[in-house]
């Protein structure tokens, strides 16, 4: 099993952070890596993600919502285990007042994410780094805005 994790922090607080994670509708307008997400955000549920890999074509794949924890925890899983299979974790936990990490993970099965791991590694690695930089920078310019 192949293992990709990334993490950053975020000045703003987790529920900012969580609400931008769940309007998929938004996520053309930051996301560079998950571009579009059509599904119901429950446990069981069906998603069709189109995701643009650093270095990778664009691709639609369905997955399944496996664990969902309002305001910490997104996770899905798509594929075959014997060929490939990967499941993704969003999670967010504050670490301070208007602060929250985000941590990214995927753990990918299979034959050919052993055949081809540097390949994986790198692509998820820049990929997730990507979307990472890009949520932080989307949410910290809300967050800051100031109404007058």
């Amino acid at each position: 099993m192949l293992k990709v994790s990334r993490e950053i922090i975020i000045n703003s607080a987790v529920n900012e952070v969580w609400n931008t994670l769940i309007n998929f509708e938004r996520f053309p307008e930051w996301n560079p890596f998950l571009l579009k997400i059509k599904g119901e955000l429950n446990k069981g549920s069906r998603l069709r993600i189109t995701v643009q890999p650093v270095g990778g074509k664009k691709t639609v794949t369905n997955t399944t919502i496996r664990k969902i924890v309002p305001g910490h925890i997104i996770q899905w899983s798509s594929g075959n285990p014997i060929f490939f299979a990967a499941q993704h974790t969003i999670t967010i936990k504050p670490i301070g007042e208007n602060k929250t990490l985000l941590i990214q993970t995927e753990h990918f099965k299979g034959i050919f994410p052993f055949m081809f791991s540097n390949r994986i590694i790198m692509s998820a690695q820049d990929s997730f780094e990507g979307m990472n930089r890009a949520l932080k920078q989307y949410v910290e310019a809300r967050t800051s805005e100031v109404v007058i």
